[in-house]
């Protein structure tokens, strides 16, 4: 194994020619690129687990303190003191939604022991999705499949080949900003050469915020990575010819601009309202129509 101080290091790098000195600074980047990337990524996961985590602590208190009310005709002052306080915590857990939310404004607001059940089924329903995501992050981290351990390695270099393309870009840039004062090409030339320059730019940007972004919990995540993806891979058709430069940006820019449209969030007549129950549990519905008809029926009997 041979050793090098840094004065037999700094007097080698003198000695080669300028392509050895670039692709020691080349790697020597790629490496620092690396390095932070996967830190960064890793401590994403991790704080998305601890943010599950904490979620589903304040989840489990409220849930054991529902059971135990419910097991009650009437929720005693002190249990009820109990009760508010811990459905007051799930209000600041990380990933509580808006639908437990307002159920638990409701309650406090009006202290309706009617809206319990419905509470209860909520939180419950979401724990187990809170699990089975904290299960699939602890899946991918300690027993990753084949496909999954290579795109955790190769994630981390996204960050550092944009860069490197970014750089590409600066220098063609420069290039054709002195080509363009120079006078050297027509004007349409020079013109197309600049939206394709900004489109190329604008597909590195959208593949690296789809590729190596940071957890999204929005519904509609993956369509939105999906269309992120195909706005920037509509650059490869600038291999056709310079001038379909002006047509690729302008449908980029629909795409891009069609995105917003995934941001929408249902309208508020399509949200349950605190204390009505969750149009999207069908189950929970029909058990409660199911629970009250067999009460009826009871009641008929009895009379």
């Amino acid at each position: 194994m041979i050793i090098l101080s840094l004065p037999d290091s700094i007097a080698w790098l003198h000695q080669q020619d300028h392509s050895a000195l670039a692709a020691f600074i080349g790697l020597t980047i790629l490496a620092s690129l690396y390095g932070a990337s996967r830190y960064s990524i890793s401590r994403n996961e991790q704080l998305r687990l601890e943010y599950i985590m904490l979620t589903l602590e304040r989840y489990a208190a409220a849930s054991a303190t529902l059971i135990t009310a419910l097991q009650q005709a009437r929720v005693p002052d002190t249990e009820h003191k109990e009760l508010n306080e811990r459905l007051l915590a799930c209000r600041t857990a990380p990933y509580a939604t808006d639908n437990v939310l307002s159920l638990i404004n409701a309650f406090i607001a009006d202290g309706d022991e009617a809206r319990l059940p419905l509470l209860l089924r909520t939180i419950e329903r979401e724990s187990e999705q809170l699990i089975a995501e904290r299960n699939r992050l602890l899946e991918l981290r300690e027993r990753p499949g084949w496909g999954s351990w290579i795109w955790r390695v190769c994630r981390p270099l996204l960050p550092a080949l944009c860069a490197f393309v970014l750089g590409g870009l600066l220098l063609g840039s420069l290039g054709l900003l002195h080509t363009s004062f120079s006078g050297g090409s027509d004007t349409e030339s020079i013109v197309f050469s600049w939206i394709r320059l900004i489109s190329a730019g604008l597909a590195l940007l959208l593949i690296f915020l789809a590729t190596s972004g940071g957890p999204n919990r929005h519904p509609r995540a993956f369509s939105m990575r999906l269309l992120a993806l195909i706005t920037g891979l509509l650059a490869l058709l600038h291999l056709a010819g310079l001038w379909l430069a002006p047509y690729i940006l302008g449908l980029q820019g629909l795409l891009l601009l069609g995105g917003f449209r995934l941001n929408g969030r249902k309208p508020r007549k399509a949200r349950p309202y605190a204390g009505q129950a969750d149009p999207a549990a069908p189950d929970t519905l029909v058990q409660d129509a199911e629970t009250i008809s067999l009460m009826i029926s009871e009641d008929d009997q009895v009379q």
